[in-house]
């Protein structure tokens, strides 16, 4: 057996198809599935999705473009009820988004107030939690968590993209969610910048231990950020697979893309969604 065939089973032979032994799940999904409209006009977007997410895991969702990844997370956060099966976040069904979850989404530049500097984007949802002492403490920390410290007073548009994205992130931290949610938050910045914020988004998992479910259509990112990778079909989408990512921690942008292990399990996901084997 040569070097590349044997690395390639052994890499193969961790990434358990079917996820790996349960262990106390802070999010189960539990069979999913999601319509829109009735009869002759009824589209089906999600039709069975199945899996969980453990406390300080980072799990990564991919899948083809258009595949519902976007309208799953949109059930996971409670914004939106599934047409069958449940959501529960510690075992209680998601109805509504819970206090214990954090939402970072694409467009951050939708997402924070244009009128309010950074200081008061990121106080905003600590209002009726925090007293006044206390929300500056826990917006100074999280703004020197992400890098902004000395941006404070400025305003959304005044930062880069990639600022403003890390506004988007301190405002998730600063309330303390126990998972935080993230859909596709890094497409709309350039490359240089997405690198940064992938390690950054590592380095708060990291700190806080925050269980991270994060929805990408960028292959080699979730290789990169995860734990575990659920894989969906196309749509309407189900699980095709749960591949374990069993890189070595902390992960690092050179040494980590250059493991002969990184590169077959990008191939192997990659190969899972364009259906190529």
């Amino acid at each position: 057996m040569s070097n590349t065939s044997k690395v390639h089973d052994d890499v193969l032979s961790r990434a358990v198809r079917s996820g790996g032994e349960r262990g106390t799940a802070i999010v189960e999904v539990d069979h999913i599935a999601k319509t829109y409209g009735s009869g002759a006009k009824m589209h089906e977007a999600v039709r069975d999705v199945a899996f969980d997410a453990r406390p300080g895991e980072f799990l990564c969702v991919v899948g083809p473009s258009g595949c519902g990844k976007t309208t799953l997370l949109r059930c996971l956060s409670g914004l939106m009820p599934p047409t069958s099966g449940e959501v529960r976040l510690h075992g209680r069904a998601i109805t509504s988004p819970p206090p214990q979850m954090g939402l970072v989404f694409q467009e951050y530049n939708r997402s924070l107030f244009p009128w309010m500097s950074v200081r008061r984007n990121v106080e905003q949802p600590l209002r009726k939690r925090l007293g006044k002492a206390d929300r500056r403490t826990a917006v100074d920390e999280a703004l020197a968590a992400v890098g902004l410290t000395g941006h404070e007073e400025k305003y959304p548009w005044q930062l880069s993209g990639g600022m403003q994205q890390r506004v988007a992130i301190a405002r998730a931290i600063a309330y303390r969610p126990e998972i935080l949610l993230m859909d596709e938050p890094f497409a709309s910045v350039d490359a240089q910048t997405r690198i940064e914020l992938e390690d950054l988004v590592l380095e708060v998992c990291a700190t806080y231990g925050i269980t991270i479910l994060f929805v990408t259509h960028d292959i080699d990112e979730a290789v990169y950020l995860a734990d575990r990778i659920v894989v969906l079909s196309p749509p309407p989408c189900v699980v095709k697979e749960i591949v374990t990512i069993d890189l070595p921690r902390p992960r690092d942008q050179i040494a980590t893309k250059a493991l002969a292990e990184y590169s077959e399990l990008r191939k192997h996901v990659f190969e899972q969604i364009v259906g190529r084997h």
